[in-house]
């Protein structure tokens, strides 16, 4: 398998109850502070006394920690149907959530909402939409936050579909648009921003529709306003939607080709670039070991240093989740009572010892009413509990979309009705990870 060097781009320009309580296990701000009565001790804010596990004896296991509800993230001015949640990250003290069918620059030109987490709360500090903007681009279908980069993606913007990706910075408190990115050679039904990756001064930005379906990654290098094109890649065999998920590492892009053909038709697969000095070589090819037809592997990807964590969120009409540690084996994580439908593994996220997987097809509390599924890394990977929303409603889809930063965990649900009677507006929910 190899890769293909595509032509130069150029930039344009447990269910846990909400409660008000603080809960230890929140990173300290960036000056190192914390709520009262709390210590920061390697970087996360704890009561005195304790370590970082957080246990009161030092001794609390990642599989003893439990999700602890920090509240639910509406938008200060949400409309039926923008779908709040659709996609999302958290970085820090910073969450970005996308509403990719916001109308403020014309039907479904979309925006994204930015949250500001300070002492035991989220605030919505800012709503950003693209400088030019328009009806039906998706600006929030995909987010990255990385420090004090952010990218989204609007995969419908331009020429029909062609798309494009906007670079913001935080400056003096405020996120500033910086640049505009597309692809010069960019075409109708590219998708180009379907999905986006950032990680300090790299972007990686997916067009699964490119090549007539195909599909195609590009790779930016830059900072602030300056981003150069740093290759285009192409998958080196006949796979399809290449491009459509991705997620970065410190040097290691994985990207979800969930429509490839290898084991069968969609049953998906992962391709992993890595970075050797200055340049983005091929890694390995992933599929999964059982793979089968309609499975979708690579709908959705994570890294977490080292680990790969692959959804494949029809396997088996149920879902499945895929962890590969480095080079180490796979292994396949499932859930107590899954049923046809559930979409385990829609969305996934990790970060340290944990993993969280969207389960947004859940029908426990109401047809697909969704999920997250909460995994802790002891001996082996096991199942720690879920959560869901406290008041499931049919179709929230809790679980379309998860983020993780360290303990911190945000949850998507964009088809949850508004207050009062809003169809639709979206919502997220925040949670930390902490000990009993």
């Amino acid at each position: 398998m190899g890769w293909r060097l595509a032509a130069a781009l150029a930039i344009a320009g447990v269910a846990a109850c909400y409660s008000p309580k603080f809960q230890e296990g929140l990173p300290c701000s960036p000056d190192g502070h914390c709520p009262d009565g709390q210590t920061c001790i390697e970087d996360i804010c704890l009561i005195a006394g304790r370590d970082a596990g957080g246990g009161s004896d030092g001794s609390c296991s990642p599989a003893d920690h439990q999700a602890s509800s920090l509240g639910r993230l509406d938008a200060s001015d949400a409309a039926d149907g923008d779908q709040l949640g659709g996609a999302i990250a958290v970085d820090g003290n910073w969450m970005a959530i996308g509403a990719d069918l916001d109308d403020d620059r014309g039907d479904d030109a979309g925006a994204v909402y930015l949250f500001e987490r300070t002492g035991d709360s989220w605030t919505e500090r800012q709503k950003i939409t693209a400088s030019d903007g328009d009806m039906q681009d998706n600006f929030g279908s995909a987010v990255a936050l990385d420090g004090d980069l952010l990218v989204v993606g609007a995969p419908n913007a331009g020429a029909p579909s062609a798309g494009a990706a906007y670079v913001f910075a935080l400056v003096d408190s405020t996120w500033s648009e910086q640049t505009r990115l597309s692809d010069a050679g960019g075409v109708a039904d590219d998708l180009f921003g379907r999905a986006v990756a950032a990680r300090g001064e790299r972007i990686g930005v997916g067009a699964p529709g490119a090549g007539g379906g195909t599909g195609a990654v590009h790779m930016f290098r830059g900072s602030g306003a300056a981003w150069d094109p740093d290759g285009s890649f192409l998958p080196g065999d006949a796979a399809e939607s290449f491009g459509a998920a991705l997620a970065m590492s410190d040097d290691t892009l994985a990207i979800g080709t969930p429509l490839d053909d290898d084991a069968g038709t969609a049953s998906g697969s992962v391709f992993r670039l890595v970075l050797n000095g200055e340049d983005w070589v091929s890694g390995p090819k992933v599929t999964a070991s059982d793979a089968g037809a309609n499975d979708q592997f690579g709908t959705a990807v994570a890294l977490a240093g080292t680990r790969l964590v692959v959804g494949a969120p029809y396997r088996n009409e149920t879902g499945a989740v895929y962890v590969y540690e480095g080079t180490g084996d796979e292994v396949i994580l499932t859930r107590d009572g899954e049923a046809a439908n559930d979409a385990f593994g829609r969305a996934v996220a990790s970060d340290g010892d944990f993993l969280a997987v969207g389960v947004p097809g859940d029908d426990e509390g109401g047809t697909s009413a969704g999920s997250v599924s909460l995994f802790a890394l002891g001996d082996s990977w096991s199942e720690i509990g879920s959560v869901r929303d406290m008041a499931p409603v049919d179709f929230d889809t809790f679980g379309a979309s998860v983020a993780m930063d360290g303990v911190q965990l945000a949850v998507g649900l964009p088809l949850r009705d508004g207050e009062p009677s809003l169809g639709e507006a979206g919502a997220a929910d925040a949670y930390a990870l902490v000990c009993p």
